[in-house]
Protein backbone atom coordinates (compact mmCIF):
# COMPACT_ATOMS: atom_id res chain seq x y z
CA UNK A 1 0.00 0.00 0.00
CA UNK A 2 1.11 3.64 -0.89
CA UNK A 3 2.72 5.32 1.97
CA UNK A 4 0.17 8.16 1.09
CA UNK A 5 -3.01 5.91 1.55
CA UNK A 6 -1.37 4.79 4.88
CA UNK A 7 -1.36 8.20 5.94
CA UNK A 8 -4.57 8.64 4.96
CA UNK A 9 -5.93 5.47 6.71
CA UNK A 10 -4.40 6.20 9.72
CA UNK A 11 -5.69 10.14 9.72
CA UNK A 12 -9.05 9.07 9.29
CA UNK A 13 -9.04 7.13 12.98
CA UNK A 14 -6.87 9.91 14.28
CA UNK A 15 -9.74 12.08 13.24
CA UNK A 16 -12.44 9.44 14.74
CA UNK A 17 -10.74 9.21 18.03
CA UNK A 18 -10.60 13.05 18.20
CA UNK A 19 -13.77 13.67 17.27
CA UNK A 20 -14.86 10.84 20.12
CA UNK A 21 -12.32 12.85 22.48
CA UNK A 22 -13.70 16.11 21.58
CA UNK A 23 -17.28 15.07 22.12
CA UNK A 24 -16.65 14.02 25.45
CA UNK A 25 -14.88 16.93 26.81
CA UNK A 26 -17.56 19.01 25.56
CA UNK A 27 -20.54 17.01 27.05
CA UNK A 28 -18.80 17.43 30.32
CA UNK A 29 -20.56 20.30 31.82
CA UNK A 30 -23.91 19.60 31.12
CA UNK A 31 -22.90 16.23 32.39
CA UNK A 32 -21.66 17.56 35.78
CA UNK A 33 -25.01 19.75 35.27
CA UNK A 34 -27.16 16.65 35.49
CA UNK A 35 -25.26 15.57 38.62
CA UNK A 36 -25.84 19.38 40.47
CA UNK A 37 -29.33 18.97 39.25
CA UNK A 38 -29.76 15.67 41.02
CA UNK A 39 -28.72 17.42 44.25
CA UNK A 40 -30.73 20.42 44.02
CA UNK A 41 -33.41 18.18 43.62
CA UNK A 42 -33.08 16.95 46.83
CA UNK A 43 -31.82 19.90 48.59
CA UNK A 44 -35.21 21.30 47.45
CA UNK A 45 -37.02 18.24 49.42
CA UNK A 46 -35.06 19.04 52.48
CA UNK A 47 -35.42 22.95 52.37
CA UNK A 48 -39.58 21.89 51.65
CA UNK A 49 -39.52 19.64 54.55
CA UNK A 50 -38.07 22.32 56.63
CA UNK A 51 -40.22 24.90 55.92
CA UNK A 52 -43.31 23.11 56.57
CA UNK A 53 -41.85 22.01 60.16
CA UNK A 54 -41.12 25.80 60.30
CA UNK A 55 -45.11 26.69 59.20
CA UNK A 56 -46.24 23.87 61.64
CA UNK A 57 -44.65 25.33 64.48
CA UNK A 58 -45.60 28.58 63.77
CA UNK A 59 -49.19 27.65 63.80
CA UNK A 60 -49.27 25.73 66.75
CA UNK A 61 -47.79 28.59 68.77
CA UNK A 62 -50.67 30.75 67.23
CA UNK A 63 -53.00 28.46 68.17
CA UNK A 64 -51.45 29.35 71.85
CA UNK A 65 -52.02 32.46 71.38
CA UNK A 66 -55.50 32.39 70.97
CA UNK A 67 -56.37 30.13 73.38
CA UNK A 68 -54.86 32.27 76.13
CA UNK A 69 -56.86 34.97 74.36
CA UNK A 70 -60.08 32.77 74.89
CA UNK A 71 -59.18 31.69 78.77
CA UNK A 72 -58.24 35.30 79.54
CA UNK A 73 -61.47 36.00 78.23
CA UNK A 74 -63.47 32.93 80.10
CA UNK A 75 -61.51 34.03 83.43
CA UNK A 76 -62.94 37.75 82.97
CA UNK A 77 -66.39 36.49 82.55
CA UNK A 78 -66.44 33.79 85.79
CA UNK A 79 -65.60 37.15 87.58
CA UNK A 80 -68.56 39.03 86.29
CA UNK A 81 -70.86 36.21 87.20
CA UNK A 82 -69.99 37.53 90.55
CA UNK A 83 -71.73 40.91 90.11
CA UNK A 84 -74.61 40.21 87.47
CA UNK A 85 -78.34 41.46 88.66
CA UNK A 86 -80.27 39.07 86.83
CA UNK A 87 -80.68 35.46 85.75
CA UNK A 88 -80.21 36.64 81.84
CA UNK A 89 -77.49 38.21 82.33
CA UNK A 90 -75.75 35.44 84.65
CA UNK A 91 -77.12 32.68 81.59
CA UNK A 92 -75.29 35.24 78.90
CA UNK A 93 -72.32 34.93 80.77
CA UNK A 94 -72.55 30.77 81.12
CA UNK A 95 -73.40 30.86 77.58
CA UNK A 96 -70.01 33.20 76.54
CA UNK A 97 -67.86 30.86 78.79
CA UNK A 98 -69.14 28.02 77.46
CA UNK A 99 -68.65 29.02 73.86
CA UNK A 100 -65.19 29.80 74.41
CA UNK A 101 -64.54 26.28 76.05
CA UNK A 102 -65.92 24.99 73.23
CA UNK A 103 -63.93 27.17 70.84
CA UNK A 104 -60.55 26.38 73.16
CA UNK A 105 -61.32 22.30 72.29
CA UNK A 106 -61.58 22.82 68.53
CA UNK A 107 -58.23 24.50 68.47
CA UNK A 108 -57.01 22.04 70.85
CA UNK A 109 -58.39 19.35 68.00
CA UNK A 110 -56.39 21.39 65.52
CA UNK A 111 -53.10 21.25 67.55
CA UNK A 112 -53.21 17.86 68.24
CA UNK A 113 -53.49 17.14 64.37
CA UNK A 114 -50.38 19.43 63.72
CA UNK A 115 -48.51 17.99 66.37
CA UNK A 116 -49.20 14.40 64.58
CA UNK A 117 -48.35 16.02 61.10
CA UNK A 118 -45.21 17.30 62.75
CA UNK A 119 -43.59 13.75 63.82
CA UNK A 120 -44.20 13.39 59.63
CA UNK A 121 -42.70 16.53 59.00
CA UNK A 122 -39.75 15.66 60.66
CA UNK A 123 -39.40 12.08 59.94
CA UNK A 124 -39.26 13.13 56.12
CA UNK A 125 -36.50 15.65 57.26
CA UNK A 126 -34.44 13.44 58.18
CA UNK A 127 -34.65 11.35 55.12
CA UNK A 128 -33.85 13.84 53.33
CA UNK A 129 -31.25 14.79 55.55
CA UNK A 130 -29.62 11.95 55.24
CA UNK A 131 -30.21 11.48 51.30
CA UNK A 132 -28.37 14.89 51.08
CA UNK A 133 -25.26 13.54 52.96
CA UNK A 134 -25.21 10.42 50.68
CA UNK A 135 -25.70 12.57 47.11
CA UNK A 136 -23.14 15.23 48.32
CA UNK A 137 -20.31 12.62 48.79
CA UNK A 138 -21.36 10.68 45.74
CA UNK A 139 -21.81 13.88 43.64
CA UNK A 140 -18.22 15.04 44.93
CA UNK A 141 -16.79 11.25 43.71
CA UNK A 142 -18.24 11.96 40.29
CA UNK A 143 -17.34 15.29 39.95
CA UNK A 144 -13.51 14.11 40.94
CA UNK A 145 -13.99 11.36 38.60
CA UNK A 146 -15.25 13.81 35.75
CA UNK A 147 -12.69 16.04 36.14
CA UNK A 148 -9.83 13.72 36.69
CA UNK A 149 -11.26 12.00 33.34
CA UNK A 150 -10.79 15.32 31.62
CA UNK A 151 -7.70 15.69 32.29
CA UNK A 152 -6.32 12.66 31.04
CA UNK A 153 -8.52 12.71 27.87
CA UNK A 154 -7.36 16.50 27.13
CA UNK A 155 -3.66 15.38 27.08
CA UNK A 156 -4.69 11.90 24.93
CA UNK A 157 -6.31 14.73 22.60
CA UNK A 158 -3.27 16.88 22.28
CA UNK A 159 -1.33 14.16 21.50
CA UNK A 160 -3.51 13.26 19.40
CA UNK A 161 -3.75 16.36 17.45
CA UNK A 162 0.17 16.30 17.46
CA UNK A 163 0.15 13.40 15.19
CA UNK A 164 -2.64 14.55 12.73
CA UNK A 165 -0.61 17.81 12.28
CA UNK A 166 2.55 15.63 11.92
CA UNK A 167 0.60 13.67 9.30
CA UNK A 168 -1.09 16.71 7.33
CA UNK A 169 2.14 17.94 6.79
CA UNK A 170 3.47 14.63 5.15
CA UNK A 171 0.51 14.94 2.52
CA UNK A 172 0.93 16.33 -0.43
CA UNK A 173 -1.43 19.75 -0.85
CA UNK A 174 -3.90 17.68 -3.41
CA UNK A 175 -4.26 14.85 -0.92
CA UNK A 176 -4.67 17.33 2.24
CA UNK A 177 -7.75 19.10 0.36
CA UNK A 178 -9.48 16.15 -1.29
CA UNK A 179 -9.39 14.90 2.88
CA UNK A 180 -10.65 17.78 4.26
CA UNK A 181 -13.33 17.66 1.65
CA UNK A 182 -14.51 14.54 1.62
CA UNK A 183 -14.52 14.53 6.02
CA UNK A 184 -16.98 17.42 5.71
CA UNK A 185 -18.99 16.32 2.73
CA UNK A 186 -19.05 12.75 4.12
CA UNK A 187 -18.98 13.63 8.18
CA UNK A 188 -15.55 12.07 8.44
CA UNK A 189 -16.13 9.05 6.57
CA UNK A 190 -13.13 9.56 3.91
CA UNK A 191 -12.31 5.56 3.37
CA UNK A 192 -14.17 2.89 1.97
CA UNK A 193 -12.77 -0.70 2.05
CA UNK A 194 -13.58 -2.32 -1.51
CA UNK A 195 -14.97 -5.87 -0.95
CA UNK A 196 -16.21 -8.93 -3.71
CA UNK A 197 -15.44 -5.82 -6.27
CA UNK A 198 -17.80 -3.53 -4.38
CA UNK A 199 -17.34 -0.06 -2.12
CA UNK A 200 -18.50 -1.58 1.19
CA UNK A 201 -19.86 1.84 2.15
CA UNK A 202 -22.38 2.46 -1.15
CA UNK A 203 -22.16 -0.68 -2.54
CA UNK A 204 -21.53 0.21 -5.59
CA UNK A 205 -19.75 -2.36 -7.98
CA UNK A 206 -16.82 -1.22 -9.56
CA UNK A 207 -15.63 -1.60 -12.97
CA UNK A 208 -12.74 -4.53 -13.44
CA UNK A 209 -10.35 -1.59 -14.46
CA UNK A 210 -10.77 0.16 -11.56
CA UNK A 211 -11.10 -2.43 -9.30
CA UNK A 212 -8.18 -4.01 -11.00
CA UNK A 213 -6.38 -0.50 -9.94
CA UNK A 214 -7.46 -0.15 -6.38
CA UNK A 215 -6.00 -3.54 -5.76
CA UNK A 216 -2.85 -2.34 -6.12
CA UNK A 217 -3.25 0.13 -3.53
CA UNK A 218 -0.70 2.48 -5.43
CA UNK A 219 -2.74 5.84 -5.58
CA UNK A 220 -5.43 7.63 -4.37
CA UNK A 221 -8.90 6.31 -6.38
CA UNK A 222 -12.11 7.52 -5.61
CA UNK A 223 -15.87 6.27 -5.93
CA UNK A 224 -17.42 6.81 -8.91
CA UNK A 225 -20.74 6.89 -6.80
CA UNK A 226 -19.70 8.24 -3.08
CA UNK A 227 -16.11 9.55 -4.10
CA UNK A 228 -14.46 7.86 -0.68
CA UNK A 229 -11.17 6.93 -1.52
CA UNK A 230 -10.66 3.42 -2.10
CA UNK A 231 -8.69 0.83 -0.96
CA UNK A 232 -8.44 -3.01 -0.84
CA UNK A 233 -7.28 -5.82 2.15
CA UNK A 234 -6.53 -8.99 0.40
CA UNK A 235 -8.55 -11.73 1.71
CA UNK A 236 -7.06 -14.25 4.11
CA UNK A 237 -7.47 -16.98 1.97
CA UNK A 238 -5.17 -14.75 -0.61
CA UNK A 239 -2.11 -14.44 1.91
CA UNK A 240 -2.06 -18.64 2.78
CA UNK A 241 0.83 -20.20 2.19
CA UNK A 242 0.99 -22.80 -0.78
CA UNK A 243 1.86 -25.57 1.61
CA UNK A 244 -1.90 -24.66 3.10
CA UNK A 245 -3.45 -25.85 -0.29
CA UNK A 246 -5.41 -28.52 -0.48
CA UNK A 247 -3.96 -31.30 -2.32
CA UNK A 248 -5.57 -33.19 -5.34
CA UNK A 249 -6.70 -36.81 -5.05
CA UNK A 250 -4.09 -39.40 -6.43
CA UNK A 251 -4.73 -42.96 -6.99
CA UNK A 252 -2.45 -44.87 -4.65
CA UNK A 253 -0.69 -47.02 -7.43
CA UNK A 254 0.46 -49.85 -4.44
CA UNK A 255 -3.20 -50.81 -4.24
CA UNK A 256 -3.70 -50.79 -8.27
Amino acid sequence: MSPELKTIIRLQDLDQQIAQLSGWIQALPRHLAEIEKQLEDIRRDHHEAQERIAANQKQRKQHDLEIQAIEQKNSKYNNQLLDVKTNTEYRAFLNEIEFGKAAIRKIEDQILQLMIDMEGHEKRLKETEAELKRQRQQVAAEQQEAEQSSRKKQTELEVLMEERKSLIAGLSGTAQDLYERLAKLRNGEVMALVRDQTCTVCHVMLRPQTFNEVMRNAEIIQCSNCQRILYWIPPPEANSSPASAPVENTVDQTKV
